[in-house]
């Protein structure tokens, strides 16, 4: 057996010792998950409720309106977005230029970071907007089989 077999099976873990370790990091999303499950179960059975007034107008048009919401904030979000990167955009273009190479590399991680947290940012609103409108569809939906008398 050579050095480099000996290096990468002590660095690969065998099936049994993977299978050994716990399983922590899916654990900690179930939460999340089975909430985002449970308001989608939620909705759908809200939305069979509702049938009989799908006809009605009142109905179509308070959905329309909660649509236009959601619409209006993600018209929002994304030029918040896209002003991000213009900023980003001019920074870049302003930087000083460095005359070490360990400026270069703060300059450079500095707008590596700024990019991720520009991406970050965009993916939590989309889900925080996501989240917002089934809350808010659900709410919606227990109001109107409410006035039915659905529930």
């Amino acid at each position: 057996m050579s050095t480099t077999d000996l290096t990468a099976s002590a660095v690969r873990p065998t099936l049994a010792q993977h299978r050994s370790k716990p399983q922590s990091f899916p654990i900690r999303h179930v939460p999340a998950l089975r909430n985002a499950q449970s308001r989608a179960w939620h909705n759908l059975q809200a939305t069979w409720r509702l049938a009989p007034v799908s006809s009605a107008p009142a109905t179509w048009m308070s959905l329309v309106a909660l649509q236009q919401a959601s619409a209006q904030k993600l018209l929002e979000q994304q030029n918040e977005w896209m002003n991000d990167w213009r900023d980003w955009w001019n920074t870049a273009q302003q930087l000083p230029r460095a005359n070490t190479v360990s400026k270069l590399l703060e300059q450079e991680f500095d707008l590596a970071l700024r990019m991720v947290q520009i991406y970050s940012n965009q993916a939590v609103n989309w889900a925080n907007l996501q989240e917002n409108f089934e809350v808010n569809y659900g709410h919606w939906a227990h109001q109107q089989a409410k006035a039915i008398g659905g529930e």
